[in-house]
């Protein structure tokens, strides 16, 4: 859905990538704005802006005043909207709306004691889905073989269908396990072309990966679920309350973590954005919210390093002059089979996650066990 200011069509309600996060700035944006940061999502009277679906259009205070304000923030009483004819008002309080201020300048609420005036009213229109798909659901569980036109990525794409063993659904293929060895070798040929895209880009997935190497060489399996379930005894070193950091299972988590947020990149690189919205928009889906204040500021400076979108879809062709079409493609691809991955890899995370638990509760047991029969001999 878009929000256009009726009183200055050339106008919409929209967001910023770079503040796209709880508290984040909501504002008129003009017309030329990339499509993703001015549609929202509409569901029983929450808006959601596409570029971070996590956060919702709310009151910036309990109580609605004339000039008082909105952003964007977790879901909530808050962020509760009534849509009355071309008017969005406050749940919390109907008799004020949003409105564009006169000067274009940004929004605000006010009152009115009839029907809103044009900066109070907006024409709303159906846009379709920005994301658009140049295969169907099922076909990037297909691998394709390597030609001499390829980019960067196909290699590593496919590798990765060495890896993943999907089920049969026609429709919607789901990852039943990976092949530990064959996800390895492909993590680490990821690593290389990402190393290509910019200074130190590669680093976030690359500890990790070395880690996961290294615990495959002395105790790995074939079955990256059978190894890692096969891991629980490494976590009696915390006494079952967390992940022991030398292990394949906090491996996994972070590398989840990571690939997740590349596969938002690809799919906002695709989907025609500028390399800067990109990895803002792709940040506040994904790894923010695991990251402290430092490790923020730190992940945004490396990832400023990247080049224009032009530029990167460049060395995504690599020594031959593929053309952007071919890279696109890759890129949804890959972003399709990372997510399939990371979708796989949290699933087994959480998996893991209940089994710790359980063996922290006898853990507990047997330890209390353990200094009663001590304090009986004493």
């Amino acid at each position: 859905m878009l929000f256009r200011c009726k009183a200055d069509p050339s106008y919409v309600l929209g967001v910023r990538s770079d503040n796209c996060v709880d508290g984040g700035w909501v504002g008129l944006l003009p017309t030329s704005s990339p499509m993703l940061l001015m549609t929202w999502e509409v569901t029983e009277g929450v808006l959601r802006p596409k570029a971070n679906p996590r956060v919702a259009l709310a009151l910036a205070q309990e109580e609605c005043q004339n000039g008082g304000w909105v952003q964007l923030s977790e879901p909530g009483p808050l962020g509760q909207w009534v849509i009355s004819g071309n008017s969005l008002r406050a749940k919390g309080n109907p008799g004020f709306v949003l409105c564009a201020r006169r000067d274009f300048q940004g929004i605000h609420l006010w009152s009115f004691d009839g029907l809103p005036d044009q900066y109070g009213q907006w024409n709303l229109e159906d846009v379709p889905d920005a994301r658009s798909r140049a295969r169907t659901s099922s076909d990037f569980a297909r691998p394709r073989a390597l030609s001499s036109g390829h980019g960067l990525l196909r290699p590593v794409i496919s590798e990765l269908h060495s890896a993943v063993m999907f089920s049969d659904e026609e429709e919607t293929p789901k990852v039943l396990d990976i092949r530990s060895e064959q996800f390895v070798k492909a993590m680490h040929s990821l690593v290389l072309v990402l190393e290509r895209l910019g200074w130190r880009v590669s680093s976030c997935l690359e500890t990790d990966n070395e880690k996961l190497t290294r615990l495959y060489g002395k105790a790995g399996k074939p079955s990256y679920r059978a190894w890692l379930l096969s891991e629980t005894p490494v976590h009696e070193a915390t006494g079952y309350q967390e992940y022991a950091d030398d292990s394949a299972t906090m491996a996994n988590l972070w590398i989840a973590r990571n690939l997740s947020f590349f596969a938002e990149l690809f799919f906002l690189l695709a989907d025609g954005l500028e390399t800067s919205d990109g990895v803002n928009l792709a940040y506040a889906r994904s790894l923010q919210e695991h990251h402290s204040f430092l490790q923020r500021q730190a992940f945004l400076l490396v990832y400023s390093q990247l080049s224009a979108r032009p530029e990167l879809l460049k060395t995504l062709e690599g020594e031959l002059p593929l053309g952007p079409d071919v890279v696109l493609q890759e890129l949804l691809e890959m972003a399709e089979l990372a997510r399939s991955i990371t979708d796989f890899c949290f699933k087994l995370d959480q998996e893991m996650s209940q089994k710790i638990s359980a063996e922290q509760a006898q853990f507990e047991v047997d330890a209390a066990y353990g200094k009663a029969r001590a304090g009986s001999f004493a």
